[in-house]
């Protein structure tokens, strides 16, 4: 018979402090013996199982570890190591069962393109989604560490853990934090990646190059340019790279042809355009509830160029 689940919680550490009565290990070794044999669930819910899972892992580690070895012949009785083994062997054996009957999962979270989005992560992280922005991650969240995969934009206040980073994997490109806050712009349809720092302290790297890192202070942001795989570190362009959270439209020097499809996209207009004549001209600006008319009017002015409107659509052209 299996052992209930309040047992099963207490039991494991009993076992690896080598207090465990016979009967106990009487239970665990009759449980250990079908856990091949039932497709049952013993613990409950999957996160419950995941929960345990990362005790387990965290109280073998510390009984276990090969630079105590030695220690542990000497000051435990052959019983005791026993129990150790014994141990640990049952947790190797509960994890391949709860891995093989728990599949990793994956979440999605999606802001849609007309409203900004607040997540909460498992750890207690919050997310601020940008519109037309998603974030993804995998029910082993916050065991070894804390990896989530954005498309688009999003704020981070990352919950401090020193034993797990936090990390962002957009475009080729990790963010990894112990607990800080940043943003990250990561659009598919653009040639870019910025991630501008607010407080605490980054490291951003390539995924396929580890030596390609940069690491930055607050009121600094790094760009990384997706064809080249260069990394710029400067100054943050923007007073507060973050205003788009209490609903402005932040440019946090982009180009220009970037700013106009974000434009377009937001307020869904038909823009037309001639990208050779973009090239090299950038923006950086902040508004506050302001129409399309007015930021259209003044990204293009900084730039010596203007818009007019003819059969629903907007043209941009030269002044």
């Amino acid at each position: 018979m299996r052992p209930k689940k309040y047992t099963l919680k207490n039991l494991f550490n009993r076992m690896a402090k080598g207090v465990a009565t016979k009967e106990e290990k009487q239970t665990a070794q009759q449980w250990y013996s079908r856990l091949d044999l039932t497709g049952g669930e013993a613990f409950g819910s999957a996160e419950e199982e995941l929960r345990i899972q990362e005790r387990m892992r965290l109280n073998l580690h510390a009984h276990v570890h090969q630079n105590k070895i030695l220690k542990l012949y000497r000051s435990l009785s052959v019983q005791k190591i026993a129990a150790v083994l014994s141990f640990a062997l049952l947790t190797l054996a509960i994890g391949g069962y709860l891995l093989k009957n728990h599949p990793i999962q994956q979440y999605q979270v999606a802001s849609g393109n007309q409203h900004i989005r607040a997540v909460t992560l498992p750890d207690g992280t919050r997310v601020m989604l940008n519109m037309g922005s998603s974030i993804s991650w995998k029910s082993n969240y916050n065991t070894l560490n804390r990896a989530v995969h954005l498309v688009g934009e999003a704020y981070f206040d990352v919950k401090k853990d020193k034993q797990r980073p936090f990390i962002v994997s957009s475009a080729n490109i990790n963010t990894i934090v112990l607990g800080t806050a940043f943003t990250v712009e990561a659009y598919p349809t653009e040639n870019h990646l910025n991630v501008s720092l607010i407080r605490g302290k980054v490291k951003i790297e390539d995924e396929d190059n580890q030596d390609n890192k940069v690491f930055l202070l607050p009121g600094n942001m790094a760009s990384y340019d997706t064809g080249t795989g260069k990394i710029e570190v400067r100054a943050t362009a923007v007073e507060a790279p973050d205003a788009w959270t209490h609903g402005a439209l932040v440019f946090n020097d982009i180009p220009l042809a970037t700013a106009i499809e974000r434009l377009s996209t937001k307020y869904h207009l038909n823009i037309q355009y001639d990208k050779t004549e973009m090239e090299k001209k950038k923006v950086t600006a902040s508004f506050h509830v302001v129409s399309w008319q007015e930021a259209l009017h003044s990204i293009l002015f900084a730039n010596n160029m203007s818009y007019i409107i003819k059969d629903n659509t907007i043209h941009i052209i030269n002044n």
